[in-house]
């Protein structure tokens, strides 16, 4: 449905545009009270996301270049167009049933398809210079 589309293109631009840099900057304003907070929001899971988003931004500001904002672009569409599918999939195989034995690929839930696009491809080669830019 479209809405679950919208929903996901606004945490991806949260994700990146907003909570990334509030992070760094929170960081940034006094990293000791920072690493003493960490602890209490949320489980071990998203406070090492917050830290490798902190160790991504910072390594990126002041010193990267074109090829290292490619490289971290391509990352990211191997990242939301591969591994995330091909991981979905795993866990939920294209023939995989619910306990009530009903499909759980049907009606509007259809199953994605990893996109190993050779980077031939006129899309992936949009993505990865829109977002190295």
């Amino acid at each position: 449905a479209i809405e679950h589309t919208i929903e996901w293109a606004r945490d991806v631009f949260e994700g990146l545009f907003s909570d990334g840099p509030r992070e760094v900057n929170k960081y940034l304003d006094d990293p000791k009270k920072y690493l003493q907070r960490l602890p209490s929001e949320g489980n071990t899971s998203v406070q090492r996301h917050k830290l490798e988003t902190i160790k991504k931004i910072l390594g990126l500001l002041g010193r990267s270049t074109f090829a290292d904002c490619v490289a971290l672009a391509r990352h990211r569409l191997e990242d939301d167009y591969h591994y995330t599918i091909a991981q979905l999939l795993y866990n939920f195989p294209t023939d995989y049933t619910t306990k009530d034995g009903q499909p759980f690929w049907s009606g509007p839930k259809r199953a994605p398809e990893s996109n190993q696009s050779a980077l031939t491809d006129p899309d992936p080669i949009a993505y990865i210079v829109a977002a190295a830019i």
